[in-house]
């Protein structure tokens, strides 16, 4: 399996991680140390469905056969 892109969905500002409410810069650093490609999705409550629908499009633009879902905890 050949791993490209490390997506976050990210809010507020500072920009933070949706769930855990880790800033977007450390997950950028932490995508960057593995070799991915780090894409940051500015969302709300309110949109969240609607971004991860336009990310997974950008990510089919991108050639990507398939994605894994999850949380980075940094804890």
């Amino acid at each position: 399996m050949d791993v490209g892109y490390l997506v976050s969905m990210c809010f507020g500002s500072p920009e933070r991680t949706r769930f855990h409410g880790t800033p977007s810069t450390l997950i950028d650093l932490h995508a960057e140390s593995l070799g991915l490609e780090p894409i940051t999705v500015q969302t709300t409550a309110q949109d969240l469905e609607a971004a991860v629908q336009e990310s997974l499009q950008r990510l089919t633009e991108l050639d990507v056969k398939g994605v894994i879902f999850g949380d980075i905890g940094l804890d």
